[in-house]
Protein backbone atom coordinates (compact mmCIF):
# COMPACT_ATOMS: atom_id res chain seq x y z
CA UNK A 1 0.00 0.00 0.00
CA UNK A 2 1.29 3.34 -0.77
CA UNK A 3 0.53 6.77 1.39
CA UNK A 4 0.63 10.00 -0.68
CA UNK A 5 0.56 13.40 0.77
CA UNK A 6 -0.03 16.98 -0.54
CA UNK A 7 2.45 18.01 -3.37
CA UNK A 8 5.38 20.07 -2.22
CA UNK A 9 6.88 22.45 -4.17
CA UNK A 10 10.34 21.27 -6.26
CA UNK A 11 12.90 23.74 -7.00
CA UNK A 12 11.58 24.41 -10.88
CA UNK A 13 8.43 25.88 -9.36
CA UNK A 14 6.30 22.62 -9.70
CA UNK A 15 4.81 20.19 -7.38
CA UNK A 16 5.67 16.88 -7.00
CA UNK A 17 4.11 13.92 -4.65
CA UNK A 18 6.04 12.47 -2.17
CA UNK A 19 4.99 8.91 -1.63
CA UNK A 20 5.24 6.34 1.37
CA UNK A 21 6.15 2.97 1.11
CA UNK A 22 4.86 0.72 3.84
CA UNK A 23 6.18 -2.71 2.55
CA UNK A 24 7.97 -4.98 5.05
CA UNK A 25 11.00 -5.92 5.18
CA UNK A 26 10.30 -9.57 3.41
CA UNK A 27 8.81 -7.43 0.37
CA UNK A 28 12.00 -5.37 0.09
CA UNK A 29 14.65 -7.99 0.60
CA UNK A 30 12.23 -9.82 -2.42
CA UNK A 31 12.93 -6.44 -4.30
CA UNK A 32 16.75 -5.90 -4.19
CA UNK A 33 16.68 -9.31 -5.07
CA UNK A 34 15.11 -8.64 -8.21
CA UNK A 35 17.15 -5.44 -9.02
CA UNK A 36 20.16 -7.68 -8.70
CA UNK A 37 19.43 -10.78 -10.48
CA UNK A 38 18.31 -8.05 -13.68
CA UNK A 39 21.36 -6.08 -13.30
CA UNK A 40 23.73 -9.23 -13.38
CA UNK A 41 22.03 -10.98 -16.29
CA UNK A 42 21.83 -7.69 -18.28
CA UNK A 43 25.41 -7.27 -17.43
CA UNK A 44 26.08 -11.16 -18.88
CA UNK A 45 24.12 -9.91 -22.00
CA UNK A 46 26.03 -7.15 -22.81
CA UNK A 47 29.14 -8.26 -22.40
CA UNK A 48 28.65 -10.97 -24.82
CA UNK A 49 26.84 -8.38 -27.20
CA UNK A 50 23.17 -10.12 -26.82
CA UNK A 51 20.37 -7.51 -26.55
CA UNK A 52 19.12 -8.59 -22.93
CA UNK A 53 14.94 -8.34 -24.55
CA UNK A 54 16.63 -11.01 -27.42
CA UNK A 55 18.42 -12.80 -24.73
CA UNK A 56 15.38 -13.84 -22.52
CA UNK A 57 13.58 -15.69 -25.41
CA UNK A 58 16.23 -17.34 -26.98
CA UNK A 59 19.12 -19.67 -26.44
CA UNK A 60 22.67 -18.16 -26.82
CA UNK A 61 25.51 -20.31 -28.24
CA UNK A 62 28.72 -19.30 -26.30
CA UNK A 63 32.65 -20.11 -26.40
CA UNK A 64 34.12 -21.25 -23.13
CA UNK A 65 37.61 -21.63 -22.89
CA UNK A 66 40.51 -21.99 -20.52
CA UNK A 67 43.64 -21.97 -19.88
CA UNK A 68 44.20 -25.68 -19.36
CA UNK A 69 42.97 -26.47 -23.25
CA UNK A 70 39.22 -26.29 -22.33
CA UNK A 71 37.28 -25.30 -25.76
CA UNK A 72 33.36 -25.83 -25.62
CA UNK A 73 30.61 -24.53 -26.71
CA UNK A 74 27.50 -24.21 -24.94
CA UNK A 75 23.89 -22.95 -25.68
CA UNK A 76 22.29 -21.54 -22.71
CA UNK A 77 19.27 -18.80 -21.86
CA UNK A 78 19.60 -16.08 -19.72
CA UNK A 79 19.87 -17.60 -16.04
CA UNK A 80 22.17 -20.30 -17.13
CA UNK A 81 24.23 -17.87 -19.31
CA UNK A 82 24.44 -15.51 -16.29
CA UNK A 83 25.40 -18.23 -13.60
CA UNK A 84 28.37 -19.69 -15.95
CA UNK A 85 29.72 -15.49 -16.42
CA UNK A 86 29.69 -15.75 -12.59
CA UNK A 87 31.54 -18.82 -12.12
CA UNK A 88 34.23 -17.63 -14.90
CA UNK A 89 34.19 -14.60 -13.39
CA UNK A 90 34.80 -16.17 -9.88
CA UNK A 91 37.82 -18.19 -11.59
CA UNK A 92 39.93 -15.33 -12.77
CA UNK A 93 39.14 -13.05 -9.54
CA UNK A 94 40.50 -15.82 -6.73
CA UNK A 95 43.30 -17.03 -8.66
CA UNK A 96 44.38 -20.82 -7.80
CA UNK A 97 47.20 -23.45 -8.94
CA UNK A 98 50.84 -22.47 -10.21
CA UNK A 99 50.09 -20.98 -13.04
CA UNK A 100 46.77 -20.59 -11.80
CA UNK A 101 43.81 -21.59 -14.39
CA UNK A 102 42.32 -18.67 -16.30
CA UNK A 103 38.89 -18.83 -18.19
CA UNK A 104 37.14 -16.26 -20.64
CA UNK A 105 33.60 -16.88 -22.54
CA UNK A 106 33.44 -15.42 -26.37
CA UNK A 107 30.03 -14.72 -28.10
CA UNK A 108 31.63 -16.05 -31.80
CA UNK A 109 33.28 -19.40 -30.67
CA UNK A 110 36.28 -20.70 -33.01
CA UNK A 111 34.49 -24.05 -34.89
CA UNK A 112 37.10 -26.06 -33.35
CA UNK A 113 35.20 -25.70 -29.99
CA UNK A 114 32.30 -27.09 -31.71
CA UNK A 115 32.91 -30.92 -30.23
CA UNK A 116 29.57 -31.67 -28.81
CA UNK A 117 27.48 -30.83 -26.10
CA UNK A 118 29.13 -31.59 -22.39
CA UNK A 119 27.92 -31.92 -18.84
CA UNK A 120 30.14 -29.83 -16.96
CA UNK A 121 31.05 -28.09 -13.59
CA UNK A 122 32.57 -24.60 -13.24
CA UNK A 123 33.81 -22.41 -10.88
CA UNK A 124 36.31 -20.58 -8.31
CA UNK A 125 36.17 -18.44 -5.39
CA UNK A 126 37.54 -18.74 -1.70
CA UNK A 127 36.22 -21.82 0.76
CA UNK A 128 37.45 -21.74 4.87
CA UNK A 129 38.69 -24.82 5.59
CA UNK A 130 39.29 -25.80 9.34
CA UNK A 131 39.14 -29.27 9.22
CA UNK A 132 40.42 -31.78 9.32
CA UNK A 133 43.82 -29.29 8.93
CA UNK A 134 43.42 -25.15 9.44
CA UNK A 135 44.14 -23.76 6.08
CA UNK A 136 42.22 -21.41 6.57
CA UNK A 137 41.15 -19.10 3.27
CA UNK A 138 41.58 -21.15 0.66
CA UNK A 139 41.17 -20.39 -3.10
CA UNK A 140 40.01 -22.87 -5.92
CA UNK A 141 38.84 -23.06 -8.78
CA UNK A 142 37.51 -25.92 -10.88
CA UNK A 143 36.91 -27.07 -14.86
CA UNK A 144 35.77 -30.01 -15.41
CA UNK A 145 33.81 -32.00 -18.06
CA UNK A 146 32.88 -34.77 -19.68
CA UNK A 147 30.36 -35.69 -22.78
CA UNK A 148 27.09 -35.78 -21.57
CA UNK A 149 26.03 -39.06 -19.32
CA UNK A 150 29.16 -40.27 -19.96
CA UNK A 151 29.19 -43.11 -17.79
CA UNK A 152 32.38 -42.60 -14.49
CA UNK A 153 34.33 -45.26 -15.97
CA UNK A 154 38.21 -44.76 -16.70
CA UNK A 155 39.06 -43.74 -19.61
CA UNK A 156 36.21 -42.00 -20.03
CA UNK A 157 34.76 -40.27 -22.91
CA UNK A 158 35.11 -36.49 -23.26
CA UNK A 159 36.72 -35.93 -19.55
CA UNK A 160 38.92 -33.04 -19.37
CA UNK A 161 39.68 -29.91 -17.06
CA UNK A 162 41.24 -28.75 -13.90
CA UNK A 163 40.77 -28.70 -10.01
CA UNK A 164 43.23 -26.55 -8.32
CA UNK A 165 43.99 -25.14 -4.85
CA UNK A 166 45.89 -22.57 -2.98
CA UNK A 167 47.04 -21.31 0.36
CA UNK A 168 48.18 -18.30 0.04
CA UNK A 169 49.54 -17.64 3.39
CA UNK A 170 49.70 -19.02 6.84
CA UNK A 171 51.40 -22.16 8.23
CA UNK A 172 49.72 -24.53 5.36
CA UNK A 173 51.07 -22.12 2.47
CA UNK A 174 50.90 -23.61 -0.85
CA UNK A 175 49.35 -25.23 -3.64
CA UNK A 176 48.83 -27.96 -6.11
CA UNK A 177 47.38 -28.32 -10.16
CA UNK A 178 45.77 -31.33 -10.90
CA UNK A 179 44.22 -33.09 -14.14
CA UNK A 180 40.51 -33.72 -13.82
CA UNK A 181 40.05 -37.67 -15.21
CA UNK A 182 36.44 -38.45 -13.98
CA UNK A 183 33.40 -36.64 -13.58
CA UNK A 184 29.93 -37.59 -12.10
CA UNK A 185 26.95 -34.47 -12.62
CA UNK A 186 23.15 -34.17 -11.66
CA UNK A 187 21.11 -37.13 -12.15
CA UNK A 188 24.06 -38.92 -12.53
CA UNK A 189 25.87 -37.85 -9.36
CA UNK A 190 23.98 -37.01 -5.61
CA UNK A 191 21.04 -35.22 -7.96
CA UNK A 192 20.23 -31.63 -9.41
CA UNK A 193 22.95 -29.13 -8.61
CA UNK A 194 25.50 -32.04 -7.73
CA UNK A 195 28.88 -32.91 -9.09
CA UNK A 196 32.02 -34.80 -8.54
CA UNK A 197 35.27 -35.02 -10.33
CA UNK A 198 38.23 -37.06 -9.67
CA UNK A 199 41.82 -35.75 -10.65
CA UNK A 200 45.54 -36.60 -10.50
CA UNK A 201 48.01 -33.77 -9.26
CA UNK A 202 50.51 -32.61 -11.59
CA UNK A 203 52.05 -29.72 -9.82
CA UNK A 204 52.48 -29.35 -6.21
CA UNK A 205 54.28 -26.50 -3.44
CA UNK A 206 54.68 -25.31 -0.61
CA UNK A 207 52.93 -27.41 1.84
CA UNK A 208 51.44 -29.34 -0.65
CA UNK A 209 54.30 -30.54 -2.19
CA UNK A 210 54.54 -33.83 0.50
CA UNK A 211 50.64 -33.54 1.15
CA UNK A 212 49.43 -33.71 -2.49
CA UNK A 213 52.51 -34.49 -4.48
CA UNK A 214 52.28 -35.30 -8.16
CA UNK A 215 50.55 -38.56 -8.92
CA UNK A 216 47.95 -38.78 -6.18
CA UNK A 217 44.79 -38.76 -7.34
CA UNK A 218 42.04 -36.23 -5.52
CA UNK A 219 38.64 -35.87 -5.71
CA UNK A 220 36.37 -32.87 -5.27
CA UNK A 221 32.66 -32.30 -4.36
CA UNK A 222 30.99 -29.27 -5.63
CA UNK A 223 26.90 -28.17 -4.67
CA UNK A 224 24.88 -25.57 -7.25
CA UNK A 225 22.07 -24.10 -5.28
CA UNK A 226 20.66 -22.49 -8.48
CA UNK A 227 20.23 -19.24 -5.82
CA UNK A 228 21.19 -16.07 -7.92
CA UNK A 229 23.51 -13.52 -5.80
CA UNK A 230 26.68 -13.68 -3.99
CA UNK A 231 28.33 -16.35 -1.87
CA UNK A 232 27.93 -17.15 0.52
CA UNK A 233 24.45 -16.28 0.44
CA UNK A 234 23.92 -18.41 -2.74
CA UNK A 235 24.56 -21.41 -1.20
CA UNK A 236 26.92 -23.00 -3.24
CA UNK A 237 29.74 -25.82 -1.67
CA UNK A 238 33.06 -27.42 -2.45
CA UNK A 239 34.73 -29.75 -0.65
CA UNK A 240 37.21 -32.44 -0.92
CA UNK A 241 39.17 -35.86 -0.46
CA UNK A 242 40.71 -38.57 -1.39
CA UNK A 243 40.60 -41.30 -4.25
CA UNK A 244 41.75 -44.63 -5.29
CA UNK A 245 42.10 -43.54 -8.81
CA UNK A 246 39.97 -42.50 -11.56
CA UNK A 247 36.61 -42.61 -11.25
CA UNK A 248 36.75 -44.09 -7.96
CA UNK A 249 33.99 -41.91 -6.26
CA UNK A 250 33.37 -44.35 -3.31
CA UNK A 251 37.01 -44.77 -1.16
CA UNK A 252 37.12 -41.28 0.15
CA UNK A 253 33.56 -41.20 1.45
CA UNK A 254 29.82 -40.08 0.81
CA UNK A 255 29.21 -37.19 -1.57
CA UNK A 256 30.57 -33.91 0.70
CA UNK A 257 31.11 -36.04 3.57
CA UNK A 258 34.83 -36.63 2.79
CA UNK A 259 38.22 -35.88 4.64
CA UNK A 260 37.47 -32.23 4.08
CA UNK A 261 33.56 -31.90 4.02
CA UNK A 262 31.52 -29.58 1.95
CA UNK A 263 31.52 -25.77 3.59
CA UNK A 264 29.93 -22.83 1.88
CA UNK A 265 31.74 -20.88 -0.76
CA UNK A 266 32.21 -17.53 0.52
CA UNK A 267 33.16 -15.93 -2.18
CA UNK A 268 33.10 -17.08 -5.87
CA UNK A 269 30.46 -18.88 -7.57
CA UNK A 270 29.97 -22.65 -8.96
CA UNK A 271 27.97 -23.38 -11.95
CA UNK A 272 27.00 -27.27 -12.66
CA UNK A 273 25.38 -27.72 -15.69
CA UNK A 274 23.49 -31.11 -16.70
CA UNK A 275 22.88 -31.28 -20.54
CA UNK A 276 19.87 -33.21 -21.46
CA UNK A 277 20.31 -36.33 -22.80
Amino acid sequence: MNVTEPPVSGPWGGGFKRIHSERGPKEMKHLRRTIFCFVAATLAALVLGVPPAAAQLTLQTVGLSCSDGTALTVALGLTELTALADAVSAINLFPAGDPPLACSLSQDPPPSSANGPKDYAIGGGQVVVVAPLPFGTTNFSLSAHSAVDAPPTSPQQGVGGTYNVTVPSGTFRGSFTSKVDCVKVGDDDAGPGTAQATAVVTQAEGFFASFTPPGTEVRVDVFDSGTPGPAPANGDMIGASSSNGPCDFSSGGPYCSGAFPCGPVQHGNIDVHDEPS
